[in-house]
């Protein structure tokens, strides 16, 4: 299974074939029908119906890069280096373990997760 997409359009292929070629608008508005549905049967149909108006409406963003792709960014040069490492001890009970792991990640560190039993 192959999926792809392009210029906002979904394209898979299955052993060579394709299978699949729609817009993702399209899509989204299919997914979205089944959803509004059994919306209707849980709250007041008028204001599922102005949800799916007002959602009908939407536009496709407009993504325009603020740099230059093939140029190496600076970020990418530091994340070269060698990062600092550091260790996080938990033991059983303690809960705090994951955000420091998460805050040390956002730093740049190198974390190595280790239990009391390690």
């Amino acid at each position: 299974v192959f999926l792809m997409c392009v210029y906002f359009q979904v394209q898979v292929t299955v052993n060579g074939q394709q299978v699949l070629a729609e817009k993702v608008s399209i899509l989204r508005n299919w997914w979205e029908a089944t959803s509004f549905q059994l919306e209707r049967l849980q709250a007041n149909p008028d204001c599922v119906a102005q949800e799916e108006m007002g959602l009908s409406k939407r536009t496709e963003p407009n993504f325009t890069l603020t740099f230059n792709p093939q140029e190496e960014l600076p970020l990418l040069q530091e994340m070269a280096l060698p990062a600092p490492r550091v260790a996080v001890l938990r033991e059983e009970g303690s809960n705090g373990d994951r955000e420091m792991v998460a805050a040390f990640l956002m730093a740049g560190f190198q974390v190595w997760d280790l239990t009391m039993q390690d």
